[in-house]
């Protein structure tokens, strides 16, 4: 289907490399929460990838406790989401 790849890229261009007040590491930060959420280990592999690829914090890899208070709230806030649309 065309018309829904076009539409998809150009949402993926906006959210993911677009500008906008978040940074790339924090956008593939809370893009890997939210595929750990769903377990999509593909999305895990490389958001991680570029997430660490865009000079990510590497403890935050670690556990979510590692990461700002922000990223721990978005990430309480993805898992009621990801569970409780």
């Amino acid at each position: 289907h065309p018309e829904f790849i076009v539409c998809w890229l150009r949402t993926m261009q906006s959210t993911m490399t677009g500008d906008g007040p978040l940074s790339d590491p924090v956008r593939h930060y809370i893009a890997l929460l939210a595929s750990s959420a769903h377990d999509c280990d593909y999305l895990m592999v490389k958001e991680e990838q570029l997430f660490k690829e865009n000079d990510g914090e590497s403890s935050w890899l670690r556990s979510l406790e590692c990461a700002p208070e922000k990223m721990k709230k978005i990430g309480q806030l993805n898992v009621l989401l990801a569970h409780q649309p």
